[in-house]
């Protein structure tokens, strides 16, 4: 360390607050599972399923040591995301299949 820095200072080698890898790779799930669902489907549900199960096991791990690991926010944005691509591509399909019950497109 430098001269006239304590060692809890922060960072991976000060021993302070890190970001959790996965809630990282959650918050880059999520957004990966909002692209994919204009252009491949089942992707879209692959990859919503891992942006769901890493922000579960971040929040964990971030509820767990909270002097260790940050990043709460980046977990709960990537499960939000992660939910609502699978979502709105039910509504979607729920949506057109009415549409196409009363007759629309004619």
């Amino acid at each position: 360390m430098p001269p006239g820095v304590a060692p809890d200072a922060g960072g991976p080698d000060g021993g302070g607050e890190v970001n959790d890898p996965l809630a990282v790779a959650s918050l880059a799930l999520g957004a990966a599972s909002l692209v994919t669902a204009f252009c491949c489907w089942p992707l879209m549900f692959a990859v919503a399923v891992g942006g769901i199960a890493t922000a579960i096991v971040a929040l964990v791990r971030i509820h767990a040591e909270p002097l260790k690991y940050r990043g709460r926010g980046a977990a709960i944005t990537g499960l939000v995301l992660s939910l609502l691509a699978p979502l709105g591509y039910v509504l979607l399909i729920v949506f057109y299949g009415a549409l196409s019950i009363f007759g629309f497109p004619p």
